[in-house]
């Protein structure tokens, strides 16, 4: 899919849910978002964005926001595109093949619900498609939903609903962006969601997910992506204390312990901080150790704050190293010689 009229910007701030502040050529202009997310990873001011000008020049909103360049990564924000990137791999016999659909309709109603496109098969079958567009990505992990989303849980329990009636349903992930080890569900910002899609995939709902090759004025479907569920973060019988878990089996504990209770006088920071203590992740695989900070990662966002502190016990190098390449720092831990304390600025 090609954009026209596309300029280069840059993003100053978000104004309201659909619209944002951003500079043209040294002038400040009004840009629509057209995407519900929160994208406060990628929202961030100075960011190089990509505009498209409206065709309108009596739009209050000039411009509208396509994408947002970070770490040398363009990644696209408009969350409709994803329906258009399907639809045309699907009419095209590109994805999907297996289902043998003969005849796809767009925005059909089932119950309580609109499903993105509803289908017949070659066999007679009906079935339906919920498309999730994906801009979310902490750590190189893909995550959906970036907000939570009531609307979202709906349609899992309808596909769920349909499939027990003998439909097709299947859930279609698209990555508005390229560069992703695997995609997720988001349990720091909506574990209901990530509960329900867990219970449709049971019921016998399908899941499949693509990433995106995004360039300044183009986007279009590229590979089939690897998906992992099951993550969960349940209380323990401790206070504070969370077992991280993949289905059943327990792969890591951690405890959080507010900042006026772990200073100790000493000025650790003057920043509002989130901290993760007493961590033990003895089962726990680079992969998933790395998923579990970027959920808590997700959490320090969703509470709006800045810094993430984690302490380590002594022997837990394997655990460091990962930190490190997940761009923490060792900071100086006074009158502490058992534990380290590393810390990292968490994108709101």
């Amino acid at each position: 899919m090609k954009y026209k009229n596309i300029i280069e910007g840059i993003f100053l701030r978000k104004l309201n849910r659909f619209t944002a502040e951003v500079e043209v050529d040294g002038e400040i202009k009004l840009a629509h978002l057209p995407t519900t997310a929160r994208l406060r990873e990628l929202l961030i001011p100075g960011a190089k964005c990509y505009l498209e000008e409206a065709l309108n020049k009596k739009r209050k909103t000039p411009y509208t926001l396509i994408s947002i360049e970070k770490n040398d990564e363009i990644l696209n924000i408009v969350s409709t595109v994803a329906n258009d990137l399907v639809y045309e791999k699907i009419i095209g016999e590109e994805i999907l093949t297996d289902l043998k659909i003969k005849d796809l309709k767009k925005e059909v109603t089932y119950s309580h619900s609109r499903f993105d496109f509803g289908f017949t098969t070659i066999d007679g079958e009906e079935g339906f498609i919920e498309v999730k567009s994906v801009n979310l990505k902490r750590n190189n992990i893909s995550m959906f939903p970036g907000s939570p989303t009531e609307r979202g849980r709906k349609h899992l329990i309808e596909l769920a609903d349909a499939k027990s009636k003998g439909k097709i349903e299947v859930l279609v992930i698209v990555v508005l962006f390229e560069e992703m080890d695997f995609f997720t569900a988001n349990i720091a910002t909506d574990p209901l969601w990530s509960k329900e899609l867990l219970k449709s995939l049971k019921a016998g709902v399908e899941i499949v997910g693509f990433n995106s090759r995004v360039t300044k004025d183009s986007i279009e479907l590229k590979d089939e992506i690897e998906i992992d569920l099951g993550y969960s973060i349940e209380d323990s019988k401790d206070k504070n204390t969370f077992v991280f878990k993949n289905k059943t089996k327990s792969l890591a504990s951690f405890t959080l312990k507010e900042k006026n209770k772990i200073d100790n006088g000493n000025n650790l920071s003057n920043d509002d901080c989130l901290l993760i203590s007493e961590i033990e992740a003895s089962f726990c695989s680079k992969k998933s150790f790395t998923a579990l900070i970027s959920f808590i990662e997700q959490k320090t966002s969703d509470m709006k704050l800045e810094i993430l502190k984690i302490e380590l016990g002594s022997g837990k190098n394997d655990l460091e190293n990962i930190l490190k390449e997940l761009n923490y720092r060792e900071v100086k831990f006074p009158h502490n010689n058992r534990n380290k304390l590393f810390e990292k600025f968490i994108d709101k």
